[in-house]
């Protein structure tokens, strides 16, 4: 198994593969918050905990753990992170959030930075 460091490493290598400079790498290639965090943690931990959990529990998957119990966010992204479900968990999730209604104040800040970032350098 490849741990998550490995990982971030591995998708930076990736895309500087794909024709992106030094450069252009260090400017629109960002780590996760936590050196090592997989994305579904770290969106687990960024106010998306609840959906994923209506997603699980729609999909009739049980957990071990419940709700404030020590453990229970790395088990409910630990289930979304697995690399069969990935893809679908990020389109259940997205789905969910427009069925809601969500807006731009459900972007977590790091991910909201990122965003401006962009469309700033898309102004230039």
């Amino acid at each position: 198994m490849t741990s998550k460091v490995t990982q971030g490493k591995s998708c930076i290598k990736q895309v500087k593969q794909r024709g992106l400079t030094k450069k252009e790498c260090d400017d629109l290639v960002r780590p996760l918050p936590e050196e090592g965090m997989a994305l579904e943690k770290c969106l687990t931990r960024n106010g998306f905990l609840q959906e994923y959990q209506e997603i699980i529990k729609e999909r009739g998957i049980n957990l071990s753990k419940v709700e404030g119990d020590a453990g229970f966010e790395d088990e409910v992204a630990s289930e979304v992170g697995k690399e069969r479900n990935k893809t679908s968990y990020t389109s259940a999730l997205t789905m969910k959030l427009r069925n809601k209604g969500a807006d731009c104040s459900r972007v977590p800040p790091y991910f909201k930075d990122i965003i401006n970032e962009i469309v700033q350098k898309a102004a230039k």
